[in-house]
């Protein structure tokens, strides 16, 4: 029994020992697999810890976007806080409806308030534009109007049209302290010119205007009639000239006198107007310095006292004695020949007259004071002669009718004292009192 035994337990013994051998590398194995485990999850953290970092780096990534786009908001605003001294800007578009209003003290932005205007307007410097360079303009509702000048020419001349919208009104001051400029031309697409837009322009000798006053004119559209000195402002200067000029002023639906003091240039010589708008009541009044006028054939309306104590403008200059014969004269200081200008047709003064052929009579106050017509010379179609025609025509010496079959208006030739001598013909229609 012991011999068995023994054996018994020396094989059990064995057992034990080889079953203690093999477990071993499972043990080792399983302790390195944890290990290896454990640097992983170290090396590389889960998806849920790595969550709210990537937040807040986005975070910071967003309010790095805000910074800078204030800051280049704060930048627009600044450049543009100051027109005289803006001196460029991008020429691209810039949209500043829904730009942050900047509050530098405190660094928040509010977003600007706009509902009640739902036009869309945006600021921009004409750079490197060809004959835009230098207009500082607005567009609002596909129109442009010019808000300040930043150029250096001393002859300008506004286009009608920039980014292909229509170039329609001049803002007040828009020029204002351009003392290069000599010479400006409005076109025709401007149909309103603010206050004071050419203040302070010391050196202008010549303007061009399509109207003049604030605005084109519209019949029925009860707003003030202003006379040429509105577009130069009330501010008094070194250089200025101080006139009192007098405007129709729209009070309740109705135009009643009034006035107002202007100061204008000394240096402005010239005035041309293009355009078919009529010249308004006072237009011209009380000028001592302009002494040069061009008026189109479109321009065929002057209203009353357009030229009423206007004792600067020496000589007017017209196309053609048709295009002359052709325009309505509301009265006598309608007229710029009343306070002895010279009338120039083709460069030449105009000093005797003989009726167009294509002209069958002669407008009221037509030659008003001219006083140095010398002769005047009717054709046979001729058919009236309007009331002061050729009154106060003290220079005239001649008069031939011809035989017209006319009609001749109340105090035609009254005041003309250089005539000695007159022949009716039997042609004459009738002759008016005076």
């Amino acid at each position: 029994m012991k011999s068995i035994c023994k054996p018994i337990s020396f094989l059990l013994t064995l057992v034990m020992l080889f079953g203690i051998i093999t477990s071993a590398p499972f043990v080792v194995s399983a302790s390195e697999t944890n290990k290896s485990q454990t640097a992983t999850a170290q090396e590389k953290p889960d998806e849920k810890s790595t969550k709210p970092d990537l937040e807040s780096q986005k975070g910071l990534e967003s309010q790095k976007g805000r910074e800078a786009s204030s800051s280049a908001t704060e930048a627009y605003v600044e450049r543009n806080t100051n027109q005289a001294e803006t001196t460029s800007l991008l020429s691209a578009d810039v949209d500043i409806t829904n730009y942050p209003t900047i509050t530098k003290s405190t660094g928040s932005t509010e977003p600007k308030k706009n509902a009640a205007s739902k036009k869309k307007k945006k600021t921009i410097v004409a750079t490197g534009l060809n004959t835009q360079d230098g207009f500082i303009y607005t567009v609002t509702d596909e129109t442009v109007t010019i808000t300040g000048y930043i150029g250096s020419s001393s002859s300008l001349t506004v286009p009608s049209a920039i980014e292909g919208y229509p170039v329609t009104a001049i803002g007040g001051s828009a020029f204002a302290g351009c003392t290069g400029l000599t010479e400006i031309v409005i076109p025709e697409s401007v149909v309103s010119i603010g206050e004071g837009a050419f203040t302070r322009c010391t050196n202008l000798s010549s303007i061009t205007l399509p109207f003049v006053g604030e605005r084109a004119y519209k019949d029925g559209d009860g707003q003030h009639r202003y006379p040429l000195g509105f577009i130069f402002g009330s501010e008094n200067y070194e250089g200025g000239i101080v006139t009192d000029q007098n405007y129709l002023n729209a009070r309740n639906g109705y135009h009643i006198k009034s006035s107002k003091v202007y100061c204008i240039p000394e240096s402005l010589d010239t005035v041309r107007l293009i355009g078919s708008n009529p010249i308004l009541d006072w237009s011209f009044s009380n000028l001592t310095t302009i002494s040069n006028l061009y008026i189109p054939d479109t321009v065929d309306t002057i209203c009353p006292d357009a030229f009423s104590g206007n004792t600067g403008f020496k000589n007017i200059y017209v196309e053609s004695m048709t295009d002359w014969c052709s325009k309505n004269f509301y009265n006598s200081t309608s007229n710029p020949l009343c306070n002895g200008a010279d009338l120039y047709i083709d460069g030449k003064v105009v000093t005797e007259f003989t009726v167009p052929e294509d002209v069958t009579e002669i407008k009221n106050y037509t030659f008003y004071k001219y006083t140095n017509l010398k002769s005047v010379t009717l054709h046979e179609n001729v058919t009236s002669i309007g009331v002061w025609a050729f009154g106060e025509c003290t220079g005239v010496k001649e008069l031939n009718i011809n035989n017209s079959p006319v009609a001749i208006g109340g105090c035609a030739f009254a005041g003309n004292t250089g005539l000695t001598e007159i022949v009716i013909p039997e042609s004459v229609v009738s002759i008016g009192e005076g």
